[in-house]
């Protein structure tokens, strides 16, 4: 088979073909499915790539309507494409994922509460003046970002499932297992207007997505109530094919005075040697949540936070999955 001249694409950061000189056999049809597998459209002289509910343009690398979460990014403007950050971040299908923390020191509903910058001492030994240090290298423990990354969703959500937060000491409001699921379901339902619409549809109209639900310590009880108010907003308003794919609790406070939603697996990640969420370790008969797959470990090293289990996030479901008439199906 003799090659035919053709202009071959070279791809930049956004997605736009870039033009120059090279080659296709003749007789193999070309793959218009390229930029993230997105099919590209070129009829009527179109560059764009069909996202399903949105187009999107790799020569502005902007959407061609207002992103359905963009409440959630004030501080970028509505039509932008991954957080302008095409080469670290993608923006497959708008997926969700709701991320619940739980105690904090004023950082709580936020991503602040998720990551930490680690410094490490930069040192340097000379004949003269001995070892000094020179300086910090800095680099982001990001705890969301890699959650994200491995369910390939990009479009967060964070709530703060504390009551505002009440370190170092106190109780409050969100003492009780039961009073912090009924903020979560309050909130749930404020929330489920706004989450449900932005779902994404088939061009039959059917949601084509599903929901995920991430929490630490005490927001694991919230984002029972959170989870439970979603889905009976759904029913009470007969919108068909709303899922919550699953919920993974890290480090759940009281984890036996709460139990997973009927519906929703769920998966508690605890460690042994946590002296804060009544854990093996203190000896409590409340360790396990009631209906929930558990993972714990006995490193003696791991306690409660969030950063302990940064090695677990492998464990939650991948993101290789879709919602089909209703329901959760694998990718091919």
């Amino acid at each position: 088979m003799e090659p035919v001249p053709r202009a071959k694409r070279f791809g930049n950061p956004w997605g736009l073909a870039l033009f120059g000189i090279g080659y296709q056999y003749a007789g193999i049809k070309v793959n218009k499915y390229l930029y993230t597998g997105k099919e590209l459209i070129e009829e009527n002289g179109l560059q764009y790539y069909d996202y399903g509910a949105r187009m999107y343009d790799p020569a502005i690398g902007r959407w061609g309507v207002v992103d359905n979460m963009s409440e959630l990014y004030f501080a970028t403007t509505p039509y932008a494409y991954a957080l302008n950050q095409p080469t670290n971040a993608i923006d497959p299908d708008g997926n969700i994922v709701i991320f619940i923390n739980g105690n904090h020191y004023g950082d709580g509903g936020k991503s602040d509460y998720w990551r930490y910058t680690e410094r490490t001492q930069i040192t340097n030994k000379t004949r003269s003046r001995g070892t000094r240090i020179s300086g910090f290298n800095e680099r982001e423990i990001a705890f969301d970002k890699q959650v994200m990354g491995h369910l390939n969703d990009y479009n967060a959500i964070y709530r703060d499932g504390s009551d505002g937060g009440w370190a170092p000491v106190g109780f409050g409001r969100g003492g009780s297992a039961g009073a912090r699921k009924t903020m979560g379901y309050s909130q749930g339902m404020n929330d489920a207007e706004m989450i449900i619409n932005s779902l994404s549809r088939d061009k039959g109209g059917n949601i084509s997505e599903s929901i995920k639900i991430i929490t630490h310590s005490m927001g694991g009880a919230y984002g029972k109530g959170y989870a439970q108010a979603i889905l009976d907003y759904a029913k009470k308003h007969n919108i068909i094919g709303v899922l919550i794919a699953f919920e993974g609790d890290f480090a759940p406070f009281q984890p036996g005075k709460q139990s997973a939603v009927d519906g929703i697996p769920t998966f508690q990640f605890s460690n042994d040697n946590d002296l804060v969420a009544n854990n093996k370790l203190l000896g409590s008969p409340f360790a396990k949540m009631e209906g929930a797959s558990v993972r714990t470990d006995n490193n003696p090293n791991k306690g409660h936070s969030i950063f302990d289990f940064m090695d677990k996030i492998k464990n939650l479901p991948s993101g290789n999955y879709k919602v089909v008439n209703g329901e959760i199906v694998p990718n091919n």
